[in-house]
């Protein structure tokens, strides 16, 4: 997932390719992307346009996800427990 809902597509060193954030864009999204990173790996320049500028920007609090999820977990576990 992205905060922008964009996909993104980067090359990281010589020998890896990101393509990430398909956040349901559909297949033609994910079709066209893979030809483009393909295309960067073997060396060509295909144009992204705003999907190469994009920077990859952290999801806010994601720290906090595991532990949201485990006290709302627990929280109906007891409520289940209480017949509630």
């Amino acid at each position: 997932m992205t905060l922008d809902y964009l996909p993104h597509i980067k090359r990281s060193g010589d020998r890896v390719m990101i393509a990430a954030g398909f956040n349901g864009s559909g297949v033609a999204a994910a079709t066209y992307a893979g030809a483009c990173a393909a295309d960067l790996l073997t060396g060509g320049r295909p144009e992204l346009g705003i999907l190469q500028s994009l920077a990859f920007n952290p999801i806010p609090v994601y720290g906090l996800v595991d532990p949201g999820v485990r006290m709302v977990t627990a929280y109906y576990q007891l409520l289940d427990a209480w017949n509630l």
